[in-house]
């Protein structure tokens, strides 16, 4: 599959999932299955949340964050 996010909306979420600052996003969807492009601003957030009934990955593709899972935490860096 190939996506083209340049060609679909980008989205300003504030506060994205209780989060904090914005969260933009090109989020491409086929009814089934959802693949998002997003930016985190620096300081920016996304809210703690879980995924019960679908799952996530997460790809960090410049920059750098962290990501909490349950007790523990991981930095996120390009390529990792």
């Amino acid at each position: 599959m190939i996506v083209d996010f340049e060609s679909l909306p980008l989205l300003e979420h504030p506060n994205f999932k209780g989060g904090t600052g914005r969260y933009l996003v090109r989020t491409y969807t086929d009814g089934k299955e959802k693949v998002m492009l997003g930016t985190l601003p620096p300081g920016s957030s996304i809210g703690y949340h879980t995924h019960e009934a679908d799952c996530e990955v997460i790809v960090c593709l410049s920059g750098c964050g962290n990501v909490v899972l349950e007790n523990d935490s991981e930095t996120l860096l390009p390529g990792k």
